[in-house]
């Protein structure tokens, strides 16, 4: 398995894809990557709205920029909200979502 990403072109776009093996079981690491409060914990942003396709993701880092601010560390810019849309929601093995104008993936 490579710790690099692949470049790969979706819908025209570049995008990096990632693959990744753990030693949990499936439903394990899919709560890690889908379930909101558990993204938290290493997504850099909290991820808020329905987990189907096409539907609208909010990307609130209000808690995670204050935090980097105490400990002196870098944040983004203060800037508009970043919002997202579900691209594909397919438990227990596919969620992929853009980010701002970004994609992002997991499966």
């Amino acid at each position: 398995m490579k710790r690099e990403g692949t470049l790969v072109t979706i819908d025209g776009k570049p995008a990096l894809r990632f693959e990744r093996r753990y030693r949990h079981p499936m439903e394990r690491v899919w709560r890690a990557i889908s379930d909101p409060s558990e993204m938290a914990q290493w997504y850099p942003a909290n991820a808020e709205g329905d987990r189907a396709a096409g539907a609208e993701l909010t990307f609130i880092d209000e808690a995670q920029r204050a935090a980097a601010r105490e400990s002196g560390g870098p944040t983004r810019a203060d800037g508009p909200m970043l919002r997202g849309t579900v691209i594909t929601y397919g438990p227990p093995k596919v969620f992929s979502f853009t980010w701002g104008a970004s994609y992002s993936g997991s499966s």
